[in-house]
């Protein structure tokens, strides 16, 4: 299997067990985060456009031994949620959905 190159633009999520194995057998192919000035930072650049990354990297846990999955990433958008007003100005309306291809690496899994 392919390693990270370190020239790839990787992004690193740590998630939960339920979650890392839906995405280990490809029943989930995307991934959702809170609309936060901390996840807005991360992406999107100054611009607030999408940053662009070549694959996500997830881990189970913060042990250094921790199950990792290597996914490709094809792309991101923000979404609002159903139940939310058009055209609303609170954050909490929306949130990032980061979607995924196929699983490309495995470790400690």
């Amino acid at each position: 299997m392919p390693s990270i190159n370190t020239e790839q633009r990787v992004l690193s999520i740590v998630i939960k067990k339920e979650w890392f194995d839906q995405i280990a057998d490809g029943t989930k192919n995307e991934e959702y985060r809170d609309f936060t000035p901390h996840w807005q930072s991360r992406l999107l650049n100054s611009d607030d456009e999408y940053r662009e990354f070549d694959v996500v990297e997830f881990i189970n846990g913060y042990n250094k031994n921790a199950p990792r999955l290597v996914v490709e990433w094809k792309g991101t958008e923000v979404v609002m949620f159903d139940d939310a007003t058009d055209n609303s100005d609170n954050p909490d309306d929306y949130q990032f959905v980061i979607s995924l291809g196929k699983v490309l690496k495995r470790t400690n899994c």
